[in-house]
């Protein structure tokens, strides 16, 4: 692989799409960085800072019936806490494909012609850089809106009670709806779309030449090294976790819901989290167990080949010729039935439980909060350890 190649196969998911575009037309970011620190405090402060301060000047910061702006944890988990995480996930995902850039060509597993993979990195990058996905998402958003503020707050949801009875159409509110909200809604479709587009890598790329090695140590036929992605998918999830969990922390906390109640919603909601970041390796379903398939056979017929020579020559005291014999390579018997365990043992995606965890434990932790609620954190803990004792 060519230096052009790699570089453009390191950077066809780093940040150069339509809202990346627009925040450096404005200064938000430099023209070769992402001003990763300087972009969360200012989408943060853009969407909490004018509904902090009107909730401030209305007197809807605290309430005793638990009906204020900080009382409604779902709101600051939202504006303060998922936005600027998924500002800085973007980071670490950005650092995420350079090192699988690398790791990739390093590995040899990809065997494209370099024309080929040039034209699937370019094709991706246009379609990275495409306007019509976020047309389709900010129609998508604009209609949820649209629909939410007609219909739900227009029958007093509970979702606005932190406004009050007379603050429902006031400044704080439409700010919230109007601002706040699509901020936030903006940044949950881009990582969508990201995983989409990392489907559509993993892909194409699989499909222009991939030279998987089944006996390869990392189970995964040398496709390891993709599970890095899951780093910064793993912080997303974390963000988006919390916003659902503050919700409920909400309920329990002012509305009487116990947390037993929840215990199914909430690993419904870790668990398909989880799915959503994870889908993208699901397309590497079919190469692998392919490559597995083929490699059980071929193996399976080096290994029955092997073995008969061994028994031809030690046991029934043959002459044997056969090369297979003095290959280094392979050694002895149990060195060449270890290669076809090890083909037994590859998994059909390149997802361990390392990777798995590292989307998993995010976005199991801020359910975890709220389960602390009601139950002591030192009293869970000691749960789970008898659970694994």
């Amino acid at each position: 692989m060519d230096r052009k190649t790699q570089a453009g196969h390191t950077a066809w998911m780093q940040r150069d799409d339509v809202l990346i575009r627009l925040q450096r037309s404005v200064g938000l970011a430099s023209s070769d960085g992402l001003g990763t620190v300087r972009r969360a405090i200012f989408w943060a402060l853009l969407g909490w800072g004018p509904v902090a301060a009107w909730a401030v000047l209305t007197g809807r910061v605290h309430a005793p019936d638990g009906e204020s702006l900080l009382a409604h944890f779902g709101v600051t988990a939202r504006l303060l806490l998922a936005v600027p995480i998924m500002v800085v996930a973007e980071a670490v995902l950005a650092g995420s494909v350079i090192r699988l850039g690398r790791e990739s060509a390093a590995s040899g597993v990809l065997h494209a012609d370099p024309v080929r993979l040039r034209e699937v990195v370019d094709g991706l990058c246009r379609l990275r850089d495409r306007v019509h996905p976020w047309a389709v998402a900010a129609g998508i958003a604009l209609g949820w809106l649209l629909g939410w503020h007609e219909t739900v707050a227009a029958q007093a949801s509970h979702a606005l009670a932190w406004a009050g009875e007379d603050g429902r159409s006031g400044f704080g509110v439409r700010w919230y709806l109007w601002v706040a909200l699509p901020i936030f809604l903006s940044f949950v479709a881009t990582w969508l779309w990201r995983v989409v587009l990392l489907g559509i890598a993993l892909y194409q790329l699989a499909h222009s030449g991939l030279r998987l090695v089944p006996t390869h140590p990392d189970r995964a036929g040398g496709l390891g090294f993709a599970t890095s992605l899951m780093v910064g998918f793993g912080v997303t999830a974390f963000g988006l976790s919390a916003v659902i969990a503050a919700g409920w922390a909400h309920d329990v906390t002012w509305h009487g819901v116990r947390v037993d109640a929840l215990r199914a919603d909430m690993a419904a909601a870790v668990g398909l989290l989880t799915a959503i970041f994870v889908a993208p390796l699901a397309v590497l379903l079919g190469p692998m167990s392919r490559a597995k398939r083929r490699a059980r056979l071929d193996y399976g017929a080096l290994v029955a080949r092997h073995g008969d020579a061994v028994h031809r020559r030690w046991i029934e005291g043959a002459a044997v010729d056969d090369p297979l014999l003095d290959a280094p390579e392979i050694g002895s018997a149990a060195d060449a039935a270890t290669l076809y365990e090890a083909v037994g043992r590859m998994r059909l995606v390149p997802l361990g439980l390392p990777a798995l965890l590292s989307v998993l434990v995010p976005a199991a932790l801020p359910m975890l909060a709220v389960l602390a609620i009601e139950v002591p954190i030192g009293q869970m803990l000691r749960t789970l350890a008898k659970a694994l004792v």
